[in-house]
């Protein structure tokens, strides 16, 4: 950031940037599972058993489809959980195809 930027940022928020920041940094290839709600790596879903990545293929679907229910009613507090939502179905699928398992082994 420039020094610029950087000023007029801390003269309108009353501290840097980095200050204002309240979680600490992901990771890099780590996600938020939302049935958990803990950060895992493709790598940590490769350890897991067919049945449980079926089930957390379940609840990842589930939670999707009531997202996107809350949006379409206008009560969705935070947008971003779509995408992350898709990702972690997209996610769940890939590691799922990878053992031969197509669809996630669901109907």
């Amino acid at each position: 950031m420039r020094a610029v930027e950087r000023q007029a940022t801390e003269a309108l928020l009353g501290a840097a940037p980095e200050a204002l920041s309240t979680s600490p940094p992901r990771p890099p290839g780590s996600f938020t599972c939302s049935c958990e709600g803990t950060l895992v790596s493709a790598q940590d879903l490769r350890e897991l058993g067919v049945p449980e990545l079926t089930k957390r293929l379940q609840d990842a679907r589930q939670e999707l489809f009531n997202l996107r229910l809350q949006r379409a009613s206008g009560k969705l507090l935070n947008p971003a959980r779509v995408v992350l939502m898709r990702r972690t179905v997209a996610r769940l699928l890939t590691v799922l195809g990878e053992r031969g398992t197509p669809g996630g082994g669901t109907s």
